[in-house]
């Protein structure tokens, strides 16, 4: 995605609401992490 595309999105964002968030652990550190999202934007 380009960068002009990403302030396009950007500009009609509406709400996001994070559903959730996981982490993956080895050897005592984080070496994933994830959060799963609901976004609502204008669509024209």
């Amino acid at each position: 995605m380009s960068s002009s595309t990403v302030e396009q999105v950007k500009e009609r964002l509406g709400i996001v609401e994070v559903v959730s968030q996981d982490a993956k652990i080895a050897d005592g550190k984080i070496v994933a992490f994830r959060a799963k999202v609901k976004l609502s934007f204008k669509f024209e």
